[in-house]
């Protein structure tokens, strides 16, 4: 999240955490070691966060000397930037993506703990929908406020930004926790009128039957549109690994199985199965999950392919004329990704949404 309030340019200072660890240690050394305060799992996520944009930081002085980079001024704010080229620049964008992915590992950890303990309450609803729409932008008005002072109350670190070449403030910590705290209250608050609408535990429930795991434990996450069909709304569950299902709330089918952030399939070449047993097991699930699929398959155009240790299963429904329709653009289809030894990865159906 960039800063919209002022920014320092520069190199940050070092900021080094750990204690080093001798082989033998007297017994002074031992009382000095024992003396240090114990840190909570919290204290602990906050000193890595620093761990690592130090060491990130490091690597931008140290390309700063070896690398090529070109310096330059803002003419219009007189801030300096700092842009790389060449393998240089390919070398801190890495290093860039890697430090984020770390980060928001952290930082969804710290949130955890933090909901735990403080345990938040939603902001109470309006009598109407249009009283709670009303509060809905209210509370958007107050927010660019509320997160300008968390930067200030902190814990932040400064993070270089390759593709910008300047310095921006990140929060961490109880800011982070805060700010995404009071951000899902606002969003949920706006989506109260619509989850009036549809029962939580029973979309759950379906779930878990479609995936025959009847103990999965499913968090609500959100409301949104499809990806493949906007105006088609879903309501969104997580389970503990971080996989969302999404149900089609007036429809009341599976829509959508997003893989947890980051995931990735990497198969052992002892179990991976050829595509042929895979598609059988691809077509077993459409029929199970799809409300339309077995009474609309032999209409639909088959496909399927592999990337890596991935395959793909696609029936589609654009062999119809969809003109004038607000499937024009991309037909319905279904769509299942499988690793390659048999696993549920992906869902994609829009196929139980059309006419």
């Amino acid at each position: 999240m960039k800063n919209n309030g002022s920014i320092k340019i520069g190199l940050i200072a070092l900021l080094v955490v750990g204690v080093i660890a001798f082989l033998f240690l007297d017994k002074s050394g031992a009382d000095q070691v024992a003396d240090q305060p114990i840190l909570s799992p919290q204290e602990q996520i906050v000193a890595e966060a620093h761990q690592l944009v130090a060491q990130y930081d490091q690597a931008i002085q140290t390309e700063m000397q070896t690398g090529e980079v070109e310096i330059s001024t803002d003419p219009s704010s007189g801030q300096q930037i700092f842009r790389f080229k060449g393998d240089s620049y390919g070398t801190i964008v890495q290093l860039y993506d890697t430090l984020n992915e770390q980060l928001q590992t952290l930082n969804e950890q710290y949130l955890a703990f933090y909901i735990a303990d403080v345990q938040p309450t939603p902001f109470p609803t309006r009598s109407s929908e249009a009283a709670n729409d009303a509060y809905y932008q209210e509370l958007l008005e107050q927010y660019p406020d509320f997160f300008d002072q968390l930067l200030i109350d902190g814990p932040t670190v400064m993070i270089y930004d390759p593709q910008d070449g300047i310095y921006y403030q990140r929060v961490i910590g109880d800011a982070y926790a805060k700010s995404e705290i009071m951000s899902a209250a606002i969003e949920r608050l706006h989506q109260a009128p619509q989850m009036a609408k549809f029962d939580q535990e029973a979309h759950m429930a379906q779930i878990r039957e479609i995936l025959g795991n009847p103990d999965m434990h499913l968090t609500f996450r959100s409301i949104q549109g499809l990806a493949n069909a906007p105006w088609v709304t879903a309501a969104g569950y997580a389970d503990d690994t971080g996989v969302t299902y999404w149900i089609a709330i007036d429809a009341g089918y599976l829509a959508t199985i997003d893989p947890a952030p980051m995931s990735r399939v990497d198969i052992p070449a002892a179990h991976v199965k050829n595509i042929e047993d895979v598609r059988s097991i691809a077509e077993k699930f459409a029929s199970d999950s799809s409300l339309r699929f077995d009474a609309l398959q032999d209409e639909l155009l088959y496909e399927e392919g592999s990337k890596g240790d991935m395959y793909f299963f696609r029936w589609d429904y654009r062999n119809k004329d969809w003109s004038g329709t607000s499937w024009a653009m991309m037909p319905p289809f279904l769509q299942i990704g499988m690793s390659a030894d048999g696993r549920l990865v992906t869902y994609i159906n829009t196929l139980d949404a059309c006419p």
